[in-house]
């Protein structure tokens, strides 16, 4: 642990009054009151807890209440959420103890014991995120276009990616927890031991990252401009399963980051923009696994139904109250207008009966072009019953029976949902 009274007081002594690391010429170290960027880390870190908490809730209710059954990658989403909740606390404990965006040299030897430990939580944790989440996603992916029973090109390639993203995670754990020996090395930098170099394994994690995130992004793609559905419901789903855009982006920043840190030199500034795009790409990644399961409570809720029928009925009344005002200014600009409908009615004889047996007296017969029945083939008069007409209707489905299943499973891919 990086408890400091587990130091030696001779050792705590000498840290607690040399920088963390040597400051340049000209620049004499400010332990007390350094100056740090937490107001833009701490607003972006509550953003995206807000954010990825709110998808989480969303997508529980969706689950719970509409679909009202849980499957395996609900529950794999769940861990990854708790995981999610260890990175952004690990955020929140950098700038409480040293601060965001802080210079080595402005803190003390002894607060960088505390943070090299969080820093390396915060690695491990990020790793058991993204090896839950990215599961959970893949998971999910392949009950939307690879339903149970079928085997194409998707189920193959998303079982191939979740596979090697599995073993990547599960390796990058292992060498986190053996880059000292012993791992308290890692943070009580004092002791005798053999560090590896972490700047290596962090770029290679981060890169091949970025690979499963752009594989990630364009997996579904295929899949959705194959269905069979106007094009403007495609853009939809797409952009549904585009908010991994962003988590590309969060992924970017952490390889450039990582590739510019100087970890034998002065790391904390650099470790900030680390963690902040860390974070970003976990909320994405979050986010990924949450949203396409979120329309399902618009599509299906009365009270949105309801509300969206107000809308609709207001912005109809509003259109034609605008049309009667345009109209009552035309016409009074003497504008010609269209003769009112007559307002003359026609007395009904309610006592007046039609007799139903003589019909047949007073039928022509309808044009020999034409082909109807011999029941149907009659004409009557005007006080009569002109024509009676049975149809009958089949119903025949064509197309790719995939996509027909997955509408009834999926609501944002239904024609006449909203997205």
């Amino acid at each position: 642990m990086s408890d400091s009274s587990s130091i030696p007081p001779e050792i705590r002594e000498a840290l607690y009054n040399e920088p963390g690391f040597p400051p340049p010429d000209g620049i004499t170290p400010n332990f007390d009151n350094p100056s740090n960027d937490n107001t833009l880390g701490l607003c972006a870190v509550i953003i995206c807890l807000v954010l990825a908490t709110l998808a989480v809730v969303l997508r529980g209710i969706s689950r719970l209440f509409y679909t009202k059954r849980l499957e395996l990658e609900d529950y794999l989403g769940i861990i990854a959420y708790g995981f999610y909740i260890g990175c952004v606390w690990t955020v929140l404990e950098i700038a409480r103890t040293i601060g965001l965006f802080v210079h080595q040299w402005d803190i003390r030897a002894l607060d960088l014991v505390h943070f090299s430990y969080v820093a390396h939580v915060l690695q491990v944790v990020y790793c058991f995120t993204m090896l839950f989440a990215k599961t959970a996603i893949l998971l999910e992916w392949n009950r939307i276009f690879a339903p149970r029973g079928i085997r194409n090109s998707f189920f193959w390639v998303s079982h191939a990616i979740m596979l090697v993203n599995a073993l990547l995670y599960a390796s990058a754990i292992i060498a986190l927890n053996l880059a000292c020996r012993p791992l308290e090395k890692l943070w009580h930098f004092w002791l005798p031991g053999i560090c590896n170099d972490r700047r290596a394994l962090d770029i290679c994690t981060s890169s091949f990252n970025l690979i499963f995130d752009l594989c990630i992004l364009f997996l579904p793609q295929r899949s959705i401009w194959h269905l069979q559905m106007s094009n403007k419901r495609k853009i939809g789903v797409s952009l549904i399963f585009s908010v991994g855009i962003l988590a590309l982006c969060g992924a970017a920043g952490r390889v450039y980051e990582t590739a510019n840190t100087d970890y034998k030199g002065e790391r904390t500034y650099g470790a900030a923009s680390i963690a902040l795009f860390g974070i970003m790409e976990t909320t994405c990644v979050i986010l990924i696994f949450c949203v396409p399961a979120i329309p399902k409570i618009f599509t299906e809720s009365s009270y949105w139904s309801q509300f969206s029928t107000y809308l609709l009925s207001w912005k109809r009344l509003t259109r034609s109250s605008r049309k009667d005002s345009l109209e009552g200014s035309s016409r009074w600009n003497g504008a010609t207008s269209k003769p009112a409908p007559s307002k003359t009615y026609e007395r009904i004889d309610e006592q007046k009966h039609i007799s139903l047996a003589n019909l047949e007296h007073h039928v022509t017969p309808l044009p020999t072009s034409q082909h109807y029945t011999s029941q149907n083939n009659y004409r009557h008069n005007e006080n009569g019953i002109l024509r009676v007409t049975e149809f009958s209707s089949t119903e025949t489905s064509s197309g790719n029976p995939q996509a027909t299943q997955l509408y009834g499973q999926h609501p944002w891919m239904d024609e006449g949902s909203n997205i």
